[in-house]
């Protein structure tokens, strides 16, 4: 009887020890920029991932050869630089948390995949794989690629193929204005839109070609000045900004309604739903999903159509960043 109530225990204890193995839950490691001029990018994604991670949850978790298993998100503040990412990804590797999730930067996912090949080729026993949401320069799958790296966004110039497509079938474009942050994604873009647009459209003429610094200006207003001086009929831009500036808004509304302004205004955003640049909020948007075949053959230029707000949106979908 001793022998059976100690074989019962053991085998108790041993189903509890697998319980709680399995139960525990599967660690998701965000490292990007959760404070300084982008804090509130790193917050929407944070806020999405949670709900993800919530709906997962709900269901019972992720089946596993344990059983099933919860998700949890850890969150690393990059502070938005390459350094701190760096030191924020050994971190991770500290706490044992096998998936990295970044995108808000092309040049620290670069300098991510460069770290994680590293300690996973020194420790075989803890490797790591990287799941990149929004990091889109193009060397990261093609010069730079790696098998412990996964992007789920298209890249930087598959987003601009589809861009100058939208360009090369509306015939009311011809002088062009590229305005881009001032570091690998915004320079990646520059070259996109100029060699496809060059290859699509050779008529398109190009009226600017600019570059800011990331994450430092507050208003727009000199740039706005000087896009409408140009004459352009359309802007093609990566991103401004991490949201409108109040500022620059302000500004650009008044002049949009009273003087000439380009007729249709390119913009990606940083991920979908996100509010378009400040100073473009005042430009009506077009994009492929946002206009009929009739639309898009004859897009309307007329003064009205340019100045009346029902008629713009500050979302773009298609073709859009």
């Amino acid at each position: 009887m001793w022998k059976l109530a100690k074989g019962c225990l053991a085998a108790g204890l041993m189903w509890m020890a697998a319980g709680a193995q399995a139960q525990e839950p599967i660690r998701l490691g965000m490292i990007d920029g959760l404070s300084g001029p982008f804090a509130n990018a790193g917050d929407a994604v944070v806020r999405n991932l949670r709900i993800a991670i919530e709906r997962v949850n709900a269901r019972g978790g992720v089946n596993t050869a344990q059983g099933k298993r919860p998700m949890e998100l850890v969150t690393f503040d990059s502070k938005g630089n390459v350094d701190e990412s760096l030191i924020q990804f050994r971190s991770l590797v500290d706490k044992g948390i096998p998936f990295v999730l970044q995108g808000n930067s092309s040049a620290v996912a670069s300098a991510l995949v460069a770290a994680i090949n590293r300690h996973n080729a020194r420790q075989p026993d803890a490797r790591v794989l990287f799941l990149n949401y929004s990091a889109v320069d193009p060397s990261l799958t093609n010069e730079n690629c790696s098998f412990w790296h996964f992007r789920f966004d298209a890249s930087a110039d598959m987003r601009m193929q589809a861009l100058a497509e939208v360009i090369r079938q509306d015939h009311s474009v011809h002088r062009v204005y590229l305005v881009n942050q001032d570091y690998s994604f915004g320079h990646q873009v520059s070259r996109s839109a100029r060699d496809m647009l060059a290859a699509k459209r050779p008529d398109v003429q190009f009226v600017g070609d600019e570059f800011h610094p990331i994450g430092k200006i507050k208003d727009f207003a000199p740039y706005i000045a000087k896009i409408k001086a140009s004459g352009a009929d359309a802007v093609v831009t990566g991103k401004l900004g991490q949201r409108p500036h109040a500022d620059g808004q302000a500004r650009a509304k008044p002049a949009c309604r009273q003087s000439s302004t380009p007729s249709m205004a390119m913009a990606w955003a940083r991920r979908p739903r996100w509010a378009m640049p400040a100073w473009a909020a005042c430009w009506p948007w077009r994009s492929g999903t946002r206009m009929s075949a009739a639309q898009r053959r004859t897009p309307s230029t007329s003064s009205s159509a340019r100045a009346t707000p029902s008629r713009r949106t500050t979302t773009c979908t298609c073709a859009c960043r």
